[in-house]
């Protein structure tokens, strides 16, 4: 691979003077420091500034950049004045030197190496006679002020942490037209100095997403059996939740590792120990979490959103036969459930986590015995639910 900096070297008439030292700031919407969600797409920018006026602007730069999240692939071609006179390639008016590879760099280990080109400072006058680049006249006064060297954008790792997009000084070469050159015969540089280097840091976080809502809805509690009717040993209840986010949110994003889940009980009535979160399937603003088995009866489970506020949650409870939703289960759930019965058959729409206690899909008069047997203990229930009760909701 041809070096850019050896290339500088000969063509660009550089000598062992210091002029203007380079600063660079590596930004993504003018800031050194965003904040985005798993996967998002970011968008950079690497803007140079040379520390005075004392030339006729940038002549050539090259750098090398590297991101602690992953691996990069080529920056931008630039296609407008006045970067497009540092660049070949894509574009009217790229008539600069380069990498061989691209204006944007080579990916080596997932870095970028050698970003960036030169202008045509030896006013080649390109074929049949002379290299085909670099062409075209110079564009002066490159970087006096802030420029936008270099652009780029890349993709947000899924894990919550914060990254940074940074630019190695060790690689980091420029050169800057001498002051009072006209281009006749050329234009005569001097490399440029090391300045400042602001790298930009990439928070990926979820502190953008906040839970608006649910289903099942936050503070339900399930009073269906914890059992199969037709196997009695494999536990069933709610493996899943739908959460909705604010607009803003973009849960496609989120993964696994975005929520928690933890469970509360009465003394001894748990392990404590929750379940997992299997799989996270996001679209829009809506994130549908599923979980590795149903969770536990006579239990709270929190599905917290990992870096959210201490309100970034849903909590879900099981009390087997707790129809009206007191946290108790006793006698008052019977006459609950004869009015969700009668409701049903009058045409209305109980809730069917509160009536339909044998999860039959239907509400009927058979959910009043799987009720009673649920308070007594009688199979296929493996506990006598009467008088248990939750705690208060965390």
């Amino acid at each position: 691979m041809r070096n850019l900096a050896l290339v500088c070297a000969l063509l660009c008439g550089a000598t062992a003077a210091f002029g203007a030292d380079l600063n660079i700031q590596v930004q993504s919407g003018g800031q050194s420091e965003v904040n985005v969600a798993p996967g998002a797409t970011v968008n950079y920018a690497i803007v140079g500034t040379l520390s005075d006026a004392n030339n006729e602007g940038l002549a050539l730069f090259g750098l090398d950049l590297s991101f602690t999240g992953g691996a990069l692939t080529p920056a931008d071609i630039p296609t407008t004045a006045p970067m497009d006179a540092f660049a070949s390639g894509a574009g009217t008016n790229n008539k600069g030197i380069n990498n061989p590879q691209g204006f944007g760099g080579t990916v080596i280990g997932g870095n970028l190496i050698q970003v960036g080109g030169g202008q045509n400072t030896i006013m080649n006058p390109g074929p049949p006679s002379y290299p085909p680049y670099p062409l075209g006249p110079v564009v002066t006064g490159v970087a006096w002020t802030s420029e936008v060297l270099v652009t780029g954008s890349l993709t947000a790792p899924m894990t919550l942490a914060t990254y940074t997009l940074s630019v190695n000084p060790a690689t980091l070469f420029a050169n800057v037209i001498k002051d009072g050159e006209d281009g006749n015969p050329f234009w005569a540089t001097e490399a440029a100095g090391v300045g400042t280097i602001t790298n930009l840091t990439i928070v990926v976080s979820v502190e953008d997403c906040h839970v608006a809502g649910s289903n099942p809805v936050d503070g339900w509690i399930d009073a269906r059996t914890p059992v199969s009717s037709t196997a009695p040993y494999d536990p069933v209840g709610w493996t899943s939740v739908e959460i909705t986010f604010n607009d803003e949110c973009d849960a496609s994003g989120l993964v696994a590792a975005d929520f928690a889940l933890t469970e509360i009980c009465q003394v001894g009535r748990c392990d404590g120990v929750a379940p997992s979160v299997a799989n996270v399937s996001g679209a829009g603003n809506v994130a549908t979490v599923t979980f590795d088995r149903p969770i536990d009866p006579e239990t709270w489970t929190t599905i917290s959103l990992v870096g959210g506020s201490g309100t970034d949650r849903v909590r879900l409870g099981f009390l087997p036969a707790d129809c009206d939703g007191s946290r108790t289960a006793n006698a008052q759930d019977i006459n609950q459930v004869i009015n969700r019965i009668n409701l049903a058959f009058g045409g209305g729409s109980p809730l069917m986590h509160e009536t339909d206690i044998n999860r039959s899909g239907s509400i009927t008069v058979a959910d009043m015995l799987s009720l009673i047997n649920l308070l007594n203990g009688v199979s296929p229930s493996p506990t006598a639910y009467f008088g248990k009760t939750l705690p208060a909701m965390p």
